[in-house]
């Protein structure tokens, strides 16, 4: 029978929060096999918030180059989430087509995506105590 969920690895990539997808099927990591069809946005956030990067806004990203270290065999992984309930374990899935072929789509994930980092710059003009002054 399917495990209610399969735990995921994101294999770094160029930054934190960003790389290719492997999950646990069987008794050995693949790498996640798909295509555009298979995984939207929600998906995307639900796999970072189980990855450990708590987000609203993430993106797959398709057709991964693999890196050296992702396993040789892949893996189709059909997920559906909910976009309003961005969870793992809210999630559907089934995982089919274990293969030991190089697959042309493995799926990677940016967690980044809607990360702001911002600072106030004080505006000098103004003499008020207000501490949230600035632009």
């Amino acid at each position: 029978p399917a495990p209610a969920s399969y735990p995921l690895r994101l294999v770094p990539g160029s930054a934190a929060g960003v790389g290719a997808l492997e999950a646990y099927v069987g008794d050995t990591w693949h790498g996640a096999c798909g295509y555009r069809g298979v995984a939207r946005s929600g998906e995307a956030v639900a796999a970072c918030n189980e990855l450990g990067y708590p987000t609203r806004a993430a993106r797959m990203l398709f057709g991964v180059l693999r890196p050296r270290s992702v396993q040789n065999s892949s893996v189709t992984l059909r997920v559906t989430c909910a976009p309003h309930m961005p969870s793992w374990r809210n999630c559907s899935f089934s995982a089919s087509s274990v293969t030991t072929t190089t697959c042309s789509n493995i799926l990677g994930v940016d967690c980044r995506v809607g990360e702001w980092q911002y600072r106030l710059v004080p505006d000098p003009a103004d003499t008020s105590p207000t501490p949230i002054v600035g632009r």
